[in-house]
Order: structure tokens, then sequence, then C-alpha cells
């Protein structure tokens, strides 16, 4: 018993610093934690399409700017056309510019390190090649593009052929199955 005693305490011992360490996080981390958690916490839309979500304001810092309370309660505040249109191109145009950064920055990782880049991060290029602007003096961005058309074409083509093939061959099997009904056809 006391041998189990001394395990415990060690275990204890070793792992109360980064119990510490983790339970210290500044004020604002901890805020942030707690308007993430009460602004995603039970989002259910039930059969009749309702959202019954149960965000818990209490945990949101009450702050006289009403429009900070609101982004992060996670509501939107009330915006007029001009002022949606105008958030709507300035985070398409954000849109972009990341896509065009991670396209960028997988083929360069292609390029320097081609063992490293897995196969996903290949797909992705792959994806991002037909929705990032053409660069068709970039040689990293044709070879993408071309294996997106090929795979492309490879995958339709494909379900073509099956189909093809699989119609084809029910015609047979019903040819097939009325000769062998209908002996005096055979002469």
């Amino acid at each position: 018993m006391a041998a189990l005693r001394y395990a415990t305490r060690r275990l204890a011992d070793r792992a109360l610093p980064r119990l510490q360490a983790i339970c210290t996080a500044s004020a604002a981390q901890r805020r942030l934690l707690q308007t993430v958690a009460s602004s995603t916490s039970s989002r259910r839309v039930t059969s009749s399409g309702r959202n019954t979500a149960k965000v818990h304001h209490s945990s949101v810092p009450n702050n006289s700017n009403t429009r900070a309370n609101n982004a992060l309660r996670g509501q939107l505040p009330q915006l007029d056309e001009n002022q949606k249109e105008s958030l709507v191109r300035t985070q398409l145009a954000q849109i972009q510019k990341k896509k065009e950064e991670l396209f960028s920055l997988i083929t360069q990782m292609d390029s320097k390190l081609p063992d490293r880049c897995t196969k996903v991060n290949k797909q992705l290029a792959m994806d991002l090649s037909a929705q990032v602007e053409p660069k068709p003096n970039d040689p990293q961005w044709c070879r993408y593009r071309g294996a997106k058309r090929l795979n492309t074409f490879l995958m339709y083509g494909g379900m073509t052929y099956l189909s093809y093939m699989a119609v084809l061959n029910g015609f047979q099997n019903c040819d097939v199955q009325n000769r062998a009904k209908d002996p005096t056809e055979q002469q």
C-alpha cells in the first residue's frame, strides 16, 4: 500500500507543474475560450429547420461597444446593403489571396522538397490550380492544371465507359436469352 502511495505521489509531483502551466492562461485567453465555447455550444437544427442553439451570454464580457459584443456572440451587426456588398467583396478577395498563397506554398514545397510533399497536398494543389489566376508560364501550375484535367477526364470518362459496358452487356444478355428461348432463329 505504501508503494502505491509513493508511486501516486511521484506521478502527481510530475503532473502538477504541467497542470499549473496549462491552467495559468491569461485572462484574455480565458475570455476568448469562453466566447468560442459559448458561441459554438449545442447548435442543433430540428427536423423543421429551426435552430435550437443555446448560447450563454454570461461568459461574454460586458462592454459598452455593442458591435464588438455582437461579434463575440457570433452575431453579425445590422448592415445595410452597401456594407454587406463591401464585406462580401473584401472577404472574397481575402479568400482568393489565401488560395494563391497556399498554391504557391505547396508548389514551392513540391519543388524544393518533393519527398516531403504528401499526396494530400498535391491533390490540394491540383484543386487550387483550377481556382487560382492562370499562370501559363509557370511549369508547376501547368503540371498541376494538366493533372487536374486528366483526373477529371479519367473520372468522367471511366464512369461513361463503365456505364456503356454495363448497358451493352445487358443488351447482349437479353439477346442471348432470347436466342436460347427461340430455337427457330438458329437456322
